[in-house]
Parts: structure tokens; C-alpha cells; sequence
């Protein structure tokens, strides 16, 4: 379940038919700066259908500021993880409110992977996050191979690329590129 539950009084439900639930809060205390409580709560739903198999999961959380100039915050998170022999795609979609400065950020993340075989496993991610005040963006795109050489030896080739718009006429300060990475990875 995705729930941090360090520091906090968390419970989580016994898992029910897939279904599991729990929810968690932190007090933040009682001085004057420290009065950001969090509460979450959060649910994960376990399926299997023949050859799929899938998980969706749901959080919601709150940051309650009463500090002077302190952030509330409100998110929800929604994703989706499904796979079928080789095949895994991922899909998830979170967003945040700041409710004292009227920020509203998005993030959109998706993955897919498939093992071909013979130690060769292909991947392909992304994310994207958006602003909805100065229209801030950022997409950030990712593919990659695994090849098994030998047991405890795999070898990685990833291509990174992204692209960030601060989102004022100004283009200073926006950003984009790419780079490709070979990786070599021992385990004994």
C-alpha cells in the first residue's frame, strides 16, 4: 500500500478479495511553525483475469497548514499496473493544489516493457508534469534495452531525453537535450 507510515499513526486494513485500505496521519505539532498535519489515506486494488494480472492503486493526501505564510496541500494519485507474459505497461496521473498560492501541478508517468527473450528486455517511460500557473512544463522521455551477457552480468543501453519550458516569454531558462548511456552491471 503506498503509505508512508513513518513517524505517523498508520492502520491498514487486512487485505479483503485484493482490496486493501489504510490511512495514516502526522501531527505536525504545536509551535508556531510546526502545524502541517498529514493526512493520507489510500486504497490498492489486486486483479487477475487468465493471463493478466493488474494492480490499480489510489491515494489521497492533505497537508493542513495553519502556520503564518504556511502551505496547504491537497494530491491524489491514481495508477494503473498491468502485465501478460512479457508484456508490463504502467500508467499513472497524480495531482497537487497549493490551495494559499493557486498552484495546480500535474504529473502523467507511463511505462511499458517487453522481455523479448533470450536475456533482451526493452523498456520505454515517460513523464510529463505540468503548471497550471506560468505554464511551466517538463517532459521527460526514456528507452532503454537490458541484455542478459551472462548470470550476474547485464549490460544496459538508455537514451534520455527531455525537454523543460519555464513557461515565460523569456526563453532563457528553458531547457531540453538528450543522452545515451551504455552500463555494464555485475552482481555476485
Amino acid at each position: 500500500l503506498d503509505i508512508n507510515d513513518q513517524n505517523n499513526i498508520t492502520y491498514i486494513l487486512p487485505t479483503m478479495g485484493g482490496l486493501t485500505l489504510g490511512a495514516s496521519y502526522a501531527d505536525g505539532g504545536q509551535g508556531a511553525s510546526e502545524n502541517d498535519d498529514i493526512t493520507t489515506v489510500a486504497a490498492k486494488y489486486t486483479f487477475e483475469s487468465g493471463a493478466v494480472k493488474g494492480t490499480i492503486h489510489y491515494g489521497q493526501g492533505t497537508i493542513d497548514s495553519t502556520t503564518a505564510g504556511g502551505l496547504s496541500r491537497d494530491s491524489n494519485s491514481l495508477a494503473l499496473d498491468v502485465s501478460s507474459g512479457p508484456f508490463r505497461a504502467v500508467i499513472a496521473k497524480g495531482e497537487a493544489d497549493t490551495t494559499t498560492s493557486g498552484v495546480t501541478t500535474e504529473v502523467t508517468d507511463y511505462g511499458v516493457q517487453y522481455n523479448l527473450g533470450n536475456g533482451l528486455t526493452l523498456s520505454a517511460v515517460g513523464t510529463q508534469v505540468e503548471e497550471n500557473t506560468g505554464g511551466e512544463t517538463s517532459d521527460i522521455t526514456t528507452v532503454g534495452a537490458k541484455y542478459n551477457i551472462a548470470p550476474g552480468l547485464d549490460a544496459y543501453l538508455t537514451y534520455h531525453d527531455y525537454d523543460y519550458e519555464d513557461g515565460t516569454t523569456a526563453t532563457t531558462n528553458d531547457d531540453d537535450g538528450s543522452k545515451t548511456y551504455v552500463t555494464i552491471k555485475a552482481s555476485f
